[in-house]
């Protein structure tokens, strides 16, 4: 008999009275923009709602309707009722957890009360347009200081956190050990059975002769369908003046690799919409709210910073975590895409992307991480070496993807 579901309506923050303030941002903090790009349940999971102005001031439902009540005696019950709804409505919005945390402290210059006797003074009538107003403006406040806090809390999660984590995540992908060799063998099987009974049947991965080509596959691929990714590319290569030769043509001597620099020369001053529009084909595609032409701009910038403009710089400087860190700290990207973009020129590896996750939870019937099925999956590559010595990650990953995506 299956278990009991659990109870969602539990879960305050994101159901009840909240489902409508998400509904109204559309799951957007209202602090920092967190959930600009794409409905994603890991971040709508986050969410909860910020009081503009707290409990301590008199911002909660129940204090509202006192101060409601104190302020306006000649009105009915129901008249308060709905004048504290309103208001409480216009007092509370969508906030992420770091937002709604780094806010809590925070008094604003009136308390509700406070506000509520002023707006009643400037015209009864009007109250809540008169509170939205001022509210609006303590919402305005509590961006600024939230970018504020932002900007250095970044700075520490680039310059400390997301090395750590990057080592953390090499290492245990590295563990052997890690896996379970039945599921391992389970692996293996099918993809001899179902993907690849045969050498032929193993599909090498195009790549690119040009870094900046892998670049640009990289950033715009993140939830994205490739044949619009490599549009893109197309366009970017058009509008960079570079061939768009795959990885097997970067052995030839002519032409010369451009590099990451031609895409910032190419990029200038540009940003936003004009970037996107003057190289990448006037694609609007984003991630975590940022467009991608501005992210292929700034890690191309962090990249050179961290010594890699060719190919031949990334093969040699690949394992630096400064040179992963430049690549995995840069808003909108992780260290997935940076596996893909080292795979697109060469550097063997494996892209635990959604594809080979529900590649992997539906060989061994039960949900698994992205950590999980890089470590899996290599383990997987080193069994199947047995047969085929030549076969390497790259190979694998893409044969996989072609096959569980339907383009086998």
């Amino acid at each position: 008999m299956p278990e009991k579901e659990y109870d969602f309506r539990n879960c305050r923050s994101l159901f009840g009275y909240a489902a409508e303030v998400h509904s109204r941002s559309g799951g957007i903090c209202q602090l920092c923009g967190a959930g600009t790009n794409d409905v994603d349940f890991d971040g709508w999971r986050q969410l909860t709602v910020e009081h503009l102005i707290g409990d301590s001031q008199g911002g909660y439902l129940q204090q509202i309707t006192k101060a409601v009540d104190a302020c306006f005696p000649g009105r009915t019950a129901d008249m308060r009722a709905a004048l504290a709804r309103q208001i409480d409505e216009a007092n509370i919005v969508t906030a992420c957890s770091f937002c709604n945390a780094t806010t809590s402290r925070e008094r604003g210059s009136l308390t509700m009360r406070e506000a509520i006797g002023l707006a009643a003074q400037e015209s009864p009538d009007a109250v809540v347009d008169h509170l939205r107003k001022y509210l609006q403006g303590v919402l305005a406040s509590k961006r600024r200081d939230v970018s504020w806090k932002l900007a250095s809390v970044r700075k520490a999660f680039d310059s400390t956190i997301v090395p750590a984590l990057t080592e953390r995540r090499a290492a245990e992908v590295g563990d052997a050990d890690a896996v379970d060799a039945d599921e391992v063998g389970a692996l293996v099987e099918r993809i001899r059975v179902d993907v690849a009974a045969e050498w032929s049947d193993y599909v090498p991965p195009r790549g690119y002769a040009d870094i900046s080509l892998a670049l640009v596959d990289a950033v715009y691929s993140i939830q994205m369908r490739y044949t619009a990714v490599r549009r893109v590319v197309t366009a970017y290569a058009s509008a960079s003046g570079i061939p768009d030769r795959p990885l097997a043509a970067a052995q030839s001597s002519t032409p010369p690799e451009g590099g990451l620099s031609r895409l910032l020369e190419r990029a200038s001053a540009l940003s936003g919409m004009q970037l996107a529009d003057h190289l990448f084909g006037g694609s609007r595609s984003k991630t975590r709210g940022r467009l991608k032409a501005d992210v292929c701009a700034d890690v191309a910038s962090r990249l050179i910073r961290a010594g890699v403009t060719t190919r031949d710089d990334l093969r040699e400087q690949a394992a630096d975590p400064r040179v992963r860190s430049a690549w995995t700290g840069t808003t909108g990207l992780a260290w997935v895409t940076w596996q893909y973009f080292c795979m697109l020129n060469g550097l063997d590896g494996l892209k635990p992307d959604v594809t080979l996750i529900r590649f992997v939870t539906k060989t061994l019937g039960r949900p698994v991480s992205a950590t999980e099925t890089e470590r899996l999956l290599v383990s997987a590559s080193d069994h199947l070496r047995r047969d085929h010595p030549d076969l390497n990650r790259r190979t694998l990953d893409h044969t996989l993807w072609r096959f569980e995506s339907g383009r086998a």
